[in-house]
């Protein structure tokens, strides 16, 4: 068990990078910082409004209300995709299998109120050749099962 668990870890540890926020992002340019965007972002407001985004495969995104409902997101092939919780609230869980996807979800908030649960025992489900960054915000797992 225990090296099922080790084994999981190495993979995430390869897939995922995790920074401090408002720190540099090594290989990105343009970098986000908490409290000053220096990107242009989409404001979205419902979760059907996520959703048609994603779809397009790039972009920049920020959440102006609390998205609820439970949802699964299919990430497109070699997508390159900023999510900013901007101190809002989502559950989802993310799909990552396609080829050159890139996601990066960030929370602009002051305070780092931003959160992404899952109902499912994962909020990520991560394929190869795939780019996952976090930089700030609040994750959980709703499901504690770890089957």
């Amino acid at each position: 068990m225990k090296r099922k668990y080790a084994k999981i870890a190495m993979a995430l540890a390869a897939a995922v990078t995790i920074s401090t926020p408002g720190a540099a992002i090594p290989g990105n340019t343009g970098v986000v910082m908490a409290g000053e965007l220096a990107e242009e972002f989409t404001e979205i407001d419902s979760a059907a409004d996520l959703i048609s985004a994603i779809q397009t495969g790039i972009g920049n995104y920020r959440l102006t209300a609390d998205l609820t409902g439970n949802r699964g997101l299919n990430v497109p092939a070699n997508s390159n995709i900023t999510i900013d919780l901007n101190g809002h609230k989502m559950c989802a869980h993310w799909n990552l299998f396609q080829s050159g996807t890139s996601l990066h979800i960030i929370d602009s908030s002051t305070k780092q109120t931003g959160t992404m649960s899952s109902w499912s025992s994962r909020l990520f489900y991560i394929g190869s050749n795939v780019n996952l960054t976090i930089d700030g915000g609040n994750y959980i797992c709703e499901n504690s099962n770890t089957d």
